[in-house]
């Protein structure tokens, strides 16, 4: 497939929001209704199982990673939450005209995007820190990980309201959350 990029102009949805907040289910259901087409963001971090077929990241070895980074794919790249792992911003594809050009980031990178497309519009999901604990915990992993994460929350949750369009409450039932981004997308994507 011949891929074709976002332009610098054209409106782009960056979904933030802490670890555990909902992000990755949200979007994996909004991309399978055909409303968002994702690009994934690369990083070195290895996959949990229950990322095997994500649709929001792209998995790679450092080797790798260092290879596409040398060769100029991409835009920016960091370190989050001072883990080992480097994440990798691509160029925003956009092949699907009736889907929502969209990315998963962390709060910390926006400004990175900023620097390469000038409108992006973003979407904060959060839930409570008692239920983001919960998910973490339940995914497994090691326990410097999920530390680490847990101590950005306050400052993620912060930081992405102050630079988030919308802020979305997964609180009460994932139903209601879909139903108000759903809303929400027809509202600021518009042709």
């Amino acid at each position: 497939m011949n891929n074709s990029y976002l332009d610098v102009d054209e409106k782009v949805l960056v979904v933030i929001g802490p670890s555990g907040s909902g992000k990755t289910t949200l979007v994996q259901c909004l991309s399978d209704q055909k409303l968002l087409e994702i690009t994934p963001s690369w990083t070195t971090r290895p996959p949990r199982t229950d990322e095997m077929n994500a649709h929001e990241h792209k998995f790679v070895s450092q080797q790798e990673f260092a290879k596409l980074q040398k060769e100029g794919f991409f835009l920016e790249t960091a370190r989050l939450f001072g883990l080992p792992y480097t994440y990798g911003l691509p160029r925003i594809t956009h092949n699907n005209k009736a889907a929502v050009p969209a990315i998963m980031l962390r709060s910390m990178v926006l400004g990175s995007l900023g620097h390469h497309y000038k409108s992006p519009i973003i979407y904060q999901i959060e839930s409570h820190r008692s239920i983001t604990e919960i998910r973490l915990q339940l995914r497994g992993g090691n326990s410097l990980d999920f530390e680490k994460r847990m101590q950005s929350y306050v400052h993620e949750i912060a930081d992405g309201r102050q630079r988030a369009h919308r802020i979305f409450k997964n609180t009460d039932s994932f139903e209601q959350l879909l139903e108000s981004v759903q809303k929400a997308l027809r509202m600021d994507f518009k042709n």
